[in-house]
């Protein structure tokens, strides 16, 4: 029901709006992002998708682990917004990010039972159809 509800605002709106809008559905981290409202403390989320481990939730960003990690404490850190490549993260997103980023490497790092001087690891940000 919510979605034929949604569905039908949606095409109300002009067509690349309309685009944008259909795309975020669809859109596995906005998902996420919109089941886990700001919280000192965010639930873990299950859909029919599959379940979210989210470790941080703010107005601007969420953070989860990694349904598929490629190593111990994969972490996902994006903004709350819709932005499918980097270039269309705003300025305050930025800053969120840059501020969270070092606070969440160091409670991974505890959580896996390392240190910062001990370890190795890969920050990265990869976008697009053929990124991995």
């Amino acid at each position: 029901m919510l979605f034929h509800s949604t569905a039908a605002a949606i095409d109300q709106q002009p067509r690349s709006e309309r685009s944008h809008q259909l795309h975020k559905m669809s859109c596995p981290f906005c998902m996420i992002a919109s089941a886990t409202p700001p919280s000192n403390d965010p639930a873990i989320i299950n859909s029919p998708h599959g379940s979210a481990y989210p470790v941080l939730s703010t107005p601007i960003i969420v953070a989860f682990l990694d349904i598929a990690p490629l190593s111990p404490g994969h972490l996902l850190v994006c903004p709350r917004r819709h932005a499918a490549k980097s270039s269309e993260i705003t300025v305050v997103e930025s800053a969120a990010l840059g501020f969270w980023l070092p606070v969440l490497t160091k409670a991974v790092l505890k959580s896996v039972g390392t240190t910062p001087e001990a370890a190795s690891w890969n920050i990265l940000q990869a976008n697009g159809m053929y990124s991995q």
